[in-house]
């Protein structure tokens, strides 16, 4: 009979992947060992599906008789923990495994897997989580989640005997450190043999991964901290929830640290549980604690999601600010289901917050009229006239779009095959949305309006004959260096880097501080890249117009992604993929208004080399203006615009434009 159970619970092993088939000696012997077995006798009968409770029940009873162990709950979960260990991997296979799928098939897929493991080690007991009685009550504030945990096992009159004359231990610290993988257990701390932990990366320190045994809600998690350190809620508290659902973004993560009443939480070990489940609270539509309307503002713009929020109840009306001043018929659009016609804010804050704070009246980037619509609104031209636009950048779109409006003929050459420009690559990020919506205006603009688009068409001088007037906006190009090794294929330039390169290397160097250089190095290092800025000036993000808002999210943003910057400094080489960059340290006062060397460095510095391994480059250095047919060409109706004029940014490009388009 208890040779029928070995094999049973051998074949429950190997039907769940617990363990392989060619693991079934040597698991067989590891429980021989459990039972204080010396014979076995292998059953013919062969088992399937087998029904574990009721195959460690079978166990169980034997090593009770047989004085192995005592018959009560608690000796008895001590000792079939033992018996699934038998079954169970090393941590470091559970780990591999999690992280060879994770890399393959995604965060959903690895966590599926080890919360299956978990179960199927008995260390989540099915058939005591099943007994959990749970419903959802309707109440006046919205639905309540209502859980009777019945998994945990009552503590049986032996045990709480037993426990008062067993030894005090201090290890593990608490049931939430990593001292709990594999820990055998005892009667006032529960057996762990069958435990296994996954470790992360929270906020540079390693942290543990791991379910809970109870399971209040789907797939309940623990997040824990590899020290035995206390709970607390501060900044660093906020990184760490955040560092937990880059890695698995299909969970959440939360603390009850700071709640008066925290049930069972082991407030002296930090950690944080979370899961795969959507709370009620999180459901719940907002309290009415006041009579009058709720109104939700903040870059709110989007009207399907405003719909679904007054639709639920949870606010009253949309609020908008800034995407009114880019396009101040947008409420009579959203009515008409116009949304392509709507011009969008993308947040530059170059007309808004940055004129604010330059003590200047508040406009838009996007839109030039905005603050003076009496005196910049477009109206139909005295004469009309026959224009030709060179280049489709922002800064030519807009000069056409404002001469079509006051009743000019408008021809615009774009010598590629698509309109828009260097803009093009500065829109390609994923967090550049509002960038492409408009780019996407400015293309139904030119159509709408019947501006005579010609694409891969360069114009020349020949072209430039029978015009009344010509904007010249063939943008710019960018500045090269010719840096010993930068001829190298993993070198690549802002624009190429943005539209066509996928870089694989694992350290990325970028060249150039300045708003594009450091916005490739946030999207590289948001995906997982060690990222190292060079900036020969002594400060980055030095970009005319850029306001205070997005100089610090920015900078924030590098911080947190722990991007490298070295200032003052140059590239010398690459070779053999390290950068020897070259630093002019100056003797700035630190934080404490102290020196940084002991002596005096003078104004010119002193040079400092470092080899930064850098398996990719990435050149931002600025660009230069493209005015070779300008140059041909002007005269007293040609006028140079956008980044052939000067590169400097969005807002001047289409004031400019605007403003002289205005004037014919």
């Amino acid at each position: 009979m208890i040779h029928d159970g070995i094999k049973k619970l051998v074949q429950y092993g190997v039907e769940t992947g617990l363990c392989q088939e060619a693991d079934r000696i040597y698991v067989t012997n590891r429980i021989l060992e459990a039972l204080h077995m010396d014979e076995y006798e292998e059953p013919e009968q062969d088992y399937k599906e087998v029904d574990l409770e009721e195959t460690l029940k079978e166990l169980l009873d034997y090593a009770c008789e047989q004085g192995v162990t005592q018959d009560s709950i608690g000796y008895r979960d001590l000792f079939d923990t033992k018996l699934m260990d038998c079954l169970m991997p090393r941590p470091s296979e559970v780990s591999a495994r999690f992280w060879e799928i994770y890399e393959k098939e995604g965060a959903q897929a690895a966590t599926d897997y080890f919360y299956k493991l978990s179960q199927d080690s008995d260390y989540i007991r099915r058939y005591r989580v099943c007994k959990d009685q749970k419903w959802v009550a309707e109440t006046p504030y919205g639905n309540l989640d209502i859980t009777i945990n019945l998994s945990k096992p009552e503590k049986d009159p032996k045990a709480i005997a037993a426990a008062k004359l067993a030894k005090q231990s201090g290890y593990p610290k608490c049931l939430l450190c990593m001292e709990n993988e594999g820990y055998a257990g005892r009667l006032n701390h529960p057996a762990r043999n069958n435990h296994r932990v996954i470790r992360i990366t929270v906020n540079e320190s390693q942290w543990g991964f791991q379910y809970s045994p109870y399971v209040y809600y789907n797939e309940h998690c623990i997040v824990f901290n590899g020290q035995h350190v206390p709970m607390k809620i501060e900044k660093a508290a906020f990184i760490k929830l955040f560092d937990f659902i880059k890695l698995f973004p299909h969970y959440f993560l939360g603390s009850n640290a700071d709640l008066p009443i925290v049930g069972g939480s082991i407030l002296s070990h930090d950690h944080f549980q979370g899961g795969n489940y959507t709370f009620a609270m999180a459901k719940a539509p907002i309290e009415k604690a006041v009579s009058i309307p709720v109104v939700c503002a903040g870059r709110f713009d989007d009207p399907e999601l405003a719909d679904k929020a007054i639709g639920e109840g949870q606010i009253d009306m949309m609020g908008m600010g800034r995407p009114l001043l880019a396009d101040p018929d947008l409420g009579n659009k959203f009515r008409e289901g116009r949304f392509a016609d709507i011009r969008p804010c993308i947040a530059c804050h170059q007309g808004c917050l940055g004129r604010i704070f330059q003590g200047k009246d508040i406009s838009c980037a996007v839109n030039p009229a905005c603050g003076r619509e009496e005196s910049y609104a477009i109206a139909l031209a005295g004469t009309k006239k026959k224009i030709l636009v060179i280049g489709g950048g922002l800064g030519g779109m807009e000069a056409a779009r404002v001469c079509a409006l006051r009743g000019h003929s408008v021809d615009l050459y774009e010598k590629s095959e698509q309109l828009g420009g260097v803009f093009i690559a500065a829109a390609a990020p994923d967090f550049k949305g509002e960038d492409r919506q408009l780019l996407e205006w400015y293309r139904k603009q030119m159509a709408d309006l019947s501006v005579n688009v010609h694409l891969g068409a360069e114009a020349t001088e020949e072209t430039v004959q029978g015009y009344d007037e010509i904007f010249v906006a063939t943008g710019a190009h960018e500045r090269r260096l010719n840096t010993p090794g930068f001829d190298s294929p993993n070198v690549t330039y802002a624009v190429d880097t943005l539209l066509h390169t996928k870089i694989q290397e694992e350290n990325v160097l970028v060249i150039g501080g300045g708003l594009t250089g450091c916005e490739i190095a946030y999207l590289l290092a948001k995906g997982g890249k060690k990222v190292t800025i060079v900036e020969q000036a002594e400060t980055i993000l030095n970009a005319f117009g850029l306001s205070a808002a997005n100089y610090n999210m920015l900078m924030e943003l590098l911080d947190y992604y722990k991007v490298r910057i070295i200032k003052n400094a140059v590239a010398e080489k690459y070779e053999n993929g390290i950068v020897t960059v070259v630093e002019t340290e100056k003797n700035y006062p630190n934080a404490a208004n102290r020196a940084k060397r002991m002596f005096a460095l003078g104004a010119q510095g002193m040079k400092v080399r470092h080899e930064i391994p850098a398996g990719h480059v990435v050149v931002s250095i600025g660009y230069v203006p493209e005015t070779s047919l300008y140059e041909k060409i002007k005269g007293e109706h040609v006028y140079l615009i956008g980044d052939a004029k000067e590169p400097t940014n969005i807002m001047d490009a289409i004031w400019a434009a605007y403003e002289t388009a205005m004037k014919l």
